[in-house]
């Protein structure tokens, strides 16, 4: 994954950096690998021994508890997501429209959006956007990616996501030609887990913050 700004390095920065380069994701595997094992066995001790004291509690709807599962959800999400960036990631790549993809999961991407007073603007290509890619897992890149841009970009801005496909590539654009620089202090690691997607898929990604920020996946169809 190409990276054209400089903004102020945070834990995304830092491992979307890895997610592109096999031999870099293999070495925090053996860093990490056994790590978030081990902690994630931990934190289903956790989730256990919260689930019964909470069948105890009086009164159940202490906000403690809510408290404390909040958190607990934000551990867990955390460790998840730097297990799927920095583990093996098996994808099933079938022939589809990437079109079909798109069409399915827009209303929800632009649910979440229009609930920050952001507009997702899609631009589909005049002709069928086919190859191959696995649709389980770029959707779940891109959910993450329309997340994080829900949760972390600025009001009242446009957005425009494009897509097609040429005689051996697939291709898709985010583009946020408005905004403050879109990676400034965030540790939110929607980008590693995209780009750790495409790349498993024999792809790469380029982003560039202008300020705003354009974000290109191309991979092989």
């Amino acid at each position: 994954m190409a990276r054209e700004s400089d903004p102020e390095e945070g834990l995304s920065c830092a491992l979307w950096r890895v997610a592109t380069d096999p031999a870099k994701v293999q070495a925090l595997y053996e860093m990490l690998g056994e790590y978030c094992h081990e902690l994630r066995n931990r934190l289903n001790g956790i989730k256990i021994s919260l689930f019964l004291a909470r069948r105890q509690a009086c009164p159940l709807s202490s906000p403690a508890w809510a408290e404390a599962e909040l958190r607990y959800r934000a551990v867990e999400e955390l460790v998840d997501r730097l297990q799927m960036i920095c583990r093996p990631l098996d994808v099933f790549a079938i022939t589809l429209d990437l079109s079909g993809l798109i069409a399915e999961r827009l209303p929800y991407w632009c649910r979440d959006l229009d609930a920050r007073g952001r507009r997702l603007v899609p631009e589909a290509p005049p002709a069928p956007a086919l190859g191959r890619f696995d649709p389980a897992r770029l959707a779940q890149g891109l959910d993450a990616l329309v997340a994080w841009r829900a949760r972390a970009g600025d009001p009242d801005t446009t957005i425009r996501l494009r897509w097609g496909a040429d005689q051996d590539h697939l291709s898709l654009e985010w583009h946020e030609p408005e905004g403050t620089d879109p990676l400034d202090a965030t540790d939110d690691l929607a980008l590693p887990i995209l780009a750790r997607i495409i790349a498993a898929h024999g792809g790469r990604c380029q982003l560039t913050a202008e300020p705003g920020l354009r974000l290109r996946c191309r991979w092989p169809s």
